[in-house]
């Protein structure tokens, strides 16, 4: 039952392509550092049910060869733990650059983290089937895990922002994720080695489209002194006031919005739109977002082909041709913020003692940092009434 549950949360973090803008403002140069952008994702809320159908199918007809089951074995499908709001060190079962997961609510709103816990843990799960059965069943995300009740959970930080959400929201997407970083960094004062964190703000959507947000090196270089392994990034899902189930889409929200923290999309890729997405469809990572290089082109229009980098030639590839772009650029399956599908979280032992990757080193000559439309798309089938999807990494969120 619990393999079958997974197979349904797979399949639904596949959509439909749509047009929209996305925030994209120009990159912050930093001295003797790549430029770092910052960047939110604004689409219409789409879903394809003849693709999530067909997904499902792919999985259930080898489940073994795309590593559903180990990641099963590994992250449970819902939450137990301590409510709090520092890091759970005595329990940790992750060891390496992970994903911290947060969730924050402003403080004059309801704090929703017992209703929203089983959510947050189930979207870790949904999604590292994902990358997991896209790599072949090898490798999938780490996320920081192991809290009093077991390895397998999420260790979870829930923590009250000091500002009100009319605070937050004043000036923009921009100006509120600069305030929530600076509010949050108390808190991750107390997670050791590396790390990007992934937080679920709650009450915090806009009403401007923007469900994601995050930030990432514009670094193609191969190899693990890229900047993206650096950590030290924020992905932001941002909570609806008038969702129950958070934001909608959410779960490839969260997908879409990781994948950027850790290089994707570089404008060097093949199918590179220019403004950190591509052009290839279908794909959770691309999109019509206005970019130099707007066009779309529906390459992969089964989901056999569609789960994470439609043709595994723009951002991720367990096996790139030799001379190809992924073999000689940034290739996310590198990333250290991944790990063997059956490795990462250290299931009835401790973990070896966390430690800082070292830093990448700049180019010979470098001076020290001191900073660290498109075409009509294909008619999607008719969905079926009340059938609840997430579809990718856009809005406008309800």
């Amino acid at each position: 039952m619990l393999r079958l549950v997974l197979l349904t949360a797979l399949a639904c973090l596949l959509f439909v392509p749509a047009a929209a803008p996305a925030h994209h403002p120009a990159g912050t140069a930093r001295s003797g550092a790549p430029v770092l952008e910052d960047h939110g994702d604004a689409l219409p809320r789409a879903a394809d049910v003849a693709l999530e159908r067909s997904a499902r199918r792919r999985v259930l007809a080898a489940p073994e060869a795309t590593g559903v089951a180990a990641v099963a074995d590994e992250l449970a499908g819902t939450w137990c733990g301590p409510d709090a709001a520092t890091d759970d060190t005595a329990h940790a079962s992750s060891a390496g650059a992970r994903f911290k997961v947060i969730y924050a609510s402003p403080s004059d709103r309801p704090n929703r983290f017992a209703a929203l816990a089983d959510v947050i843990q189930g979207d870790a799960q949904a999604i590292s089937a994902l990358v997991a059965s896209t790599s072949g069943g090898r490798r999938t995300l780490r996320f920081d895990t192991g809290t009093s009740c077991g390895p397998q959970y999420l260790d979870l930080m829930n923590v009250r922002l000091p500002r009100t959400r009319a605070d937050y929201l004043a000036g923009g997407v921009d100006a509120r994720t600069d305030r929530l970083e600076s509010d949050l960094a108390s808190a991750l004062a107390t997670v050791a080695g590396t790390r990007n964190a992934l937080v679920y703000a709650d009450h915090l959507y806009g009403d401007d489209g923007v469900a994601g947000y995050a930030s990432f090196w514009l670094d193609d270089s191969a190899g693990a002194g890229n900047w993206a392994n650096r950590g030290g990034m924020f992905a932001f899902v941002f909570g609806s006031e008038s969702n129950p189930s958070f934001v909608s889409p959410r779960r490839t929200t969260v997908l879409h919005e990781a994948a950027h923290t850790l290089g994707a999309v570089q404008d060097s890729a093949p199918h590179a739109t220019g403004m950190g997405h591509c052009t290839d469809e279908y794909d959770v990572l691309c999109y019509a977002d206005g970019g130099p290089k707007n066009t779309m082109s529906w390459d992969c229009a089964s989901a056999a082909e569609s789960l994470f980098d439609c043709g595994a030639d723009d951002y991720f590839a367990p096996a790139p041709a030799a001379g190809s772009y992924l073999a000689t650029h940034w290739n996310l399956y590198d990333s250290s913020f991944l790990c063997p599908v059956a490795d990462c979280v250290a299931l009835g032992e401790q973990p070896a003692p966390l430690e800082e990757l070292p830093a990448p080193v700049p180019p010979p000559g470098t001076p020290p940092a001191t900073d660290s439309a498109p075409p009509p798309a294909p008619a999607p089938p008719v969905a079926d009434p009340g059938t609840a999807l997430s579809a990718r990494a856009d809005g406008p969120a309800s």
